[in-house]
């Protein structure tokens, strides 16, 4: 894989707006068209409002994915709302 920088530039010139959370499917060998859509309206902040952090949301994303409950045997990591903690106060 290209360097992470660059090819986080080629998805957005490619027409992708979470390039975050594409390539965190791709380190995991996963990919998820119907996810990838529906965060489209991250791009620029949520409807390009330039007001909320879409890096933000596409990190809370990032972390949920790793640590939200997916299936019906699986359960949500208790640490989740400290490990969001930081970043939200930090944006």
């Amino acid at each position: 894989m290209d360097d992470p920088a660059f090819h986080m530039m080629r998805l957005k010139r490619e027409g992708y707006c979470c390039s975050l959370l594409i390539m965190a499917l791709e380190v995991e060998g996963k990919t998820n068209t119907d996810l990838i859509r529906a965060v489209r309206d991250l791009c620029l902040g949520v409807a390009m409002s330039g007001e909320i952090c879409a890096a933000l949301a596409g990190g809370a994303c990032v972390v949920s994915l790793y640590t939200g409950k997916g299936f019906e045997t699986e359960e949500t990591d208790e640490r989740l709302p400290q490990m969001m903690s930081d970043p939200t106060e930090w944006f």
